[in-house]
Formats: C-alpha cells, structure tokens, sequence
C-alpha cells in the first residue's frame, strides 16, 4: 500500500465591509501577519482618503500586533472575544453571492478561490 500525503495551499482574503453603504474593499494576500494586516489597512485608507475609517476587528494576533502600522485616518475597534456573529465582514462567507450560487466552491485549488473570490 502506498503512503499519501496531503498537500495544502493557503491563501488570506481580507476584507472590510461599510456598515454604512455596503462599500467592500478587500485584498488577497499570501500570509496573515503584522505587514499584511498593515499593507492591507494602509490600502483601505488609500481608497477613502476623505473618510474617517472606524474598523472593528476580532482578536487575531495579527489585528493587535505591536508593529501594526494604522493610518491617521483609521481607528481600530477591537470586538470582545468569541463574538464573530457582531464582525459584518464574517458574514459574508456565509451569503449566496448573486451568479455565484450557494456558497460555491473553490473549485479545489488557491486559483479557484482567487477566481471565485474575484468575480
């Protein structure tokens, strides 16, 4: 009998979503750490140079890193722990994307998630 071995891809989508006007910015990066989670922020605030962005974040150690470089137009709102039912973002790995169907695969590859998460 032979041996397998699984082998596993990774991929991070980063995401924040306007409670305010349904406005979703995200970014696919390659890990989860203190310069992604600053890269990412600092793109948010790029994007919405007039606004006062007020992001609420759950307790991933990345979001409390002590390097976490937060543009002068953000402010980080930490959730209490194990609530993600009050975070809007994480809700929308739960909803049936219009085109899409329920919650449709990844089609088995990070190429798939990156096309599906895309579209």
């Amino acid at each position: 009998m032979a041996k397998a071995q699984m082998v596993r891809q990774y991929t991070y989508a980063y995401a924040a979503l306007s409670a305010h006007d349904g406005v979703l910015d995200s970014l696919i990066l390659p890990c989860v750490n203190a310069a992604t989670m600053s890269l990412f922020l600092a793109e948010v605030a790029r994007r919405h140079p007039e606004d006062f962005i007020v992001m609420v974040l759950d307790g991933a150690g990345w979001h409390h890193a002590g390097d976490l470089k937060v543009p002068e137009n953000m402010k980080l709102v930490f959730l209490p722990p194990y609530s993600p039912e009050l975070n809007p973002t994480e809700h929308l790995w739960e909803a049936d994307i219009p085109g899409r169907g329920p919650k449709r695969p990844c089609e088995g590859s990070i190429e798939g998630f990156v096309r599906v998460f895309r579209e």
